[in-house]
């Protein structure tokens, strides 16, 4: 094995680390997140539930755009770089927003659910 495929590989494991931890961290914070956007303590499973709903719904197109894409996926590293930023952006303000309101807090929720899935699986495929 190349030192470059060892170098990316290394680079995909940390990848998805930080995705999986920054989730895991999102899921215990969500309860206090969410009651301070207003949302009502037991609608945060269905927060849950929907955010595995877009992941799933984001894993499958994303699998079928990096199948039609293989050719020039090298070519998309800017693009997988500003998306990574947005989402990172996203993951991190969640808390400033939480005292908005329920739709700001919703629609931050799901600008870092999409990118953070849709990146996550599209870099690994």
């Amino acid at each position: 094995m190349s030192a470059i495929s060892q170098r990316f590989g290394w680079y995909l494991a940390v990848l998805q680390l930080f995705f999986t931890l920054c989730w895991t961290v999102y899921a215990i914070y969500l309860p206090k997140l969410a009651t301070a956007a207003g949302i009502p303590h037991g609608a945060i499973i269905l927060l849950l539930m929907a955010d595995q709903a877009v992941f799933t719904v984001c894993d499958f197109l994303t699998g079928i755009a990096a199948d039609k894409v293989t050719r020039v996926l090298g070519r998309l590293g800017k693009w997988v770089a500003a998306t990574t930023a947005l989402s990172c952006a996203a993951f991190f303000a969640l808390p400033f927003v939480a005292g908005a309101g329920a739709p700001a807090f919703l629609a931050l929720t799901l600008l870092w659910t999409v990118t953070a899935f849709t990146l996550a699986h599209s870099v690994t495929l």
